[in-house]
């Protein structure tokens, strides 16, 4: 050990007493229950104000206290509210202006608040560490492979539309359904026809030969399985070689065959 005008030098290893959190084996004069000491093999502590902070524990840092979302455990010093800290129990938290915004636990990300994302895209992946994406959004567009239970679902309170398709023209398609009412739209394995479902009920068939059979029965004189027609807006005035018309007038159904014959089929 080597005094030299006010300067101390040392030429060989320094050793101190182990300390503790309260008497830090290395502490300062003004200030001495802040320092550093060793509380085990190996390892080694920060303390400020009689407590640990820091510890180094062979090859891993820990902080010591919680923290919280004011008081993050992390966080910098021009900004006491950003940063990480412990929330609970296999729990991390990441606050922003003293607000847990963000939270990591045993099920996941939790994410607090409305977020804008940015960028051309935005892909998640089916499973924790899966590798083919499941659900991709896109600037060109909407993908999703996934799941064929359930492969899309989209829930809204009652009476609001369950979902919405605007192109640029502002055309809109609407699926909505109030008072939680069913409406779907099934494509049928066998027979190639089309079911339109209201409150669980089939009331449209559309089959492969064109044939609509509607089965609502306060438009159909409480019949089911009954094909229902409207007077035509406007009647058919031309005639389409090889082809024939079916229509209402008046409450009578009519046929115009493609010499522009008309033959009434029913009594009005």
């Amino acid at each position: 050990l080597w005094i030299d005008s006010g300067n101390v030098r040392i030429d060989d290893a320094l050793r101190l007493g182990d300390g503790t959190a309260g008497t830090p084996g290395y502490s300062f004069t003004s200030d001495p229950d802040s320092g550093m000491y060793r509380f085990g093999i190996n390892a080694v502590a920060i303390a400020t104000n009689g407590s640990a902070v820091l510890k180094i524990i062979d090859q891993q840092i820990q902080s010591v206290p919680n923290g919280s979302d004011t008081v993050p455990s992390y966080s910098w010093g021009s900004e006491g509210g950003l940063g990480i800290y412990r929330a609970a129990a296999a729990q991390i938290g990441f606050a922003v202006t003293g607000t847990q915004r963000m939270q990591v636990n045993a099920t996941g990300l939790a994410i607090t608040g409305i977020h804008a994302l940015t960028g051309a895209s935005l892909t998640f992946y089916s499973g924790v560490f899966g590798s083919s994406p499941a659900l991709g959004i896109t600037a060109t567009g909407f993908s999703y492979d996934g799941p064929t239970s359930n492969a899309f679902s989209w829930t809204t309170s009652a009476g609001d539309a369950t979902l919405q398709m605007v192109n640029a023209g502002s055309g809109k398609v609407v699926i909505q359904s109030g008072s939680g009412k069913d409406i779907a739209i099934r494509a049928q394995g066998t027979g190639d026809f089309i079911d339109f479902i209201q409150q669980s009920t089939v009331r449209v068939s559309v089959k492969n030969e064109g044939l609509i059979l509607g089965n609502r029965p306060s438009l159909s004189g409480a019949g089911a399985n009954v094909f229902v027609m409207t007077d035509a807006t406007t009647n058919p005035s031309s005639n389409v070689s090889g082809r024939g018309f079916v229509y209402m007038e008046a409450g009578a159904l009519k046929y115009r065959g493609d010499a522009g014959t008309i033959t009434t089929l029913g009594i009005a």
